[in-house]
């Protein structure tokens, strides 16, 4: 092996190891979240003398157990998700080793990204979903060797859950500035018009556009029976203007709760964000999409940035959406004897897809599309 080769062969098991060390960290720092020690830890003062907390009082006040506890809070320290500081250090001889008193708090910085799912950062709903989602590893395995698919139903309430906060900060501090930047849909939302929000799961989307939207009338959508109960109990009783039901796409022309829906051309506009790649048919859901709008009606579909090519998927985020895609985007359309189509579906296949459903307009709005944040397109009947 050439020098050059060794020097390729390092510096892709040094990738590697960061990689496994993502994972690690990834499944210690979903204990901490799940068991409160985030949100406990950024109680304590972070500035001044009295900053910080002793394993032993972060312990106590949770009723943990103290060495499970300190072991956690060193793990986070060396990831550098929260900080610590040593005060009364003392020497056991016995062992010759140091050791001490130390207090572990959080900045400013840690607690807006580990510790408030309110906050544009916050990130625990990730490990949440990621975690969750290695739980079906096993059942994706037999469909490699089987063929099929694991439906979201059994994916697990942690991927649900985690999706719902994973949202919280695009939905309630990014979507705002999604429809206040597309000015002839924000236009006619202010003034009123009947709108279809599709694949909703928790209803988040829904509610915050029907705060924001008082004169619009919002349905939202979703199949999953779990997330469609709490998106009605998440709904606030003085929003009047809104109903969730459940039913796919291609089910709602006949669906019977028909609170806010009068048949064909039934909607001025619609909505769906990360969802069209999940679906069984995805030319069937958008042809019927197009059926429900008025023909002066428009769908704005929004789908993770990234390619068909993979090459072109090595930035983070989309490296990670290309591999979650197996653990769920993609399983979840084969449940259910679909095209399976994948998390990155690309600009091109998504235009594909638009003409397949006979929108007569496809355009990419350039004003809230991100390389590597998400797509947004604008299609017309």
């Amino acid at each position: 092996m050439s020098g050059a080769e060794m020097s390729d062969v390092k510096d892709l098991a040094v990738k590697a190891g960061r990689d496994i060390s993502g994972a690690w960290v990834s499944a210690i720092a979903y204990m901490g979240d799940q068991l409160g020690l985030f949100r406990k830890l950024a109680e304590a003062p972070n500035n001044g003398e009295g900053r910080g907390v002793t394993s032993a009082e972060l312990s106590k006040s949770l009723q943990l157990n103290e060495r499970y506890v300190r072991e956690w809070l060193h793990a986070m320290v060396a990831a550098e998700y929260i900080e610590c500081e040593l005060v009364d250090s003392y020497v056991d001889r016995g062992e010759g080793t140091q050791e001490g008193k130390r207090k572990f708090f959080m900045t400013g910085a840690q607690r807006a990204v580990f510790a408030a799912d309110e906050s544009p950062f916050a990130m625990n709903g990730y490990f949440e979903f990621t975690l969750g989602s290695f739980r079906s590893i096993p059942e994706v395995m037999r469909c490699f060797r089987d063929g099929g698919g694991v439906p979201f139903s059994a994916l697990g309430p942690d991927v649900s859950h985690g999706i719902h906060r994973m949202h919280v900060p695009l939905f309630v501090h990014q979507m705002p500035s999604w429809f206040a930047n597309h000015p002839s849909l924000h236009d006619k939302m202010t003034r009123g018009i009947r709108f279809l929000d599709i694949g909703v799961g928790s209803g988040l989307s829904t509610i915050e556009l029907a705060r924001r939207y008082p004169r619009t009338t919002f349905v939202g959508l979703d199949p999953d029976a779990v997330s469609i109960e709490r998106a009605r109990k998440a709904a606030p009783p003085h929003l009047t203007n809104l109903d969730f039901v459940q039913s796919t796409i291609e089910g709602l022309p006949s669906h019977p709760q028909q609170v806010f829906f009068h048949g064909r051309h039934s909607f001025d506009a619609a909505f769906c964000f990360d969802v069209v790649h999940d679906l069984k048919d995805p030319v069937a859901a958008l042809s019927t999409i197009r059926s429900l709008l008025k023909p002066d009606g428009e769908l704005l579909w929004s789908e993770p940035a990234g390619s068909v090519d993979p090459v072109e998927n090595r930035s983070t985020k989309r490296r990670t959406r290309q591999a979650l895609s197996i653990l769920h985007c993609m399983t979840v359309s084969m449940a259910e004897g679909g095209e399976g189509l994948g998390t990155l579906i690309g600009k091109e296949r998504a235009e594909r897809l638009a003409r397949e459903a006979s929108f007569s307009t496809f355009q990419l709005v350039h004003d809230i599309s991100s390389e590597d944040g998400q797509y947004f397109y604008r299609l017309l009947p």
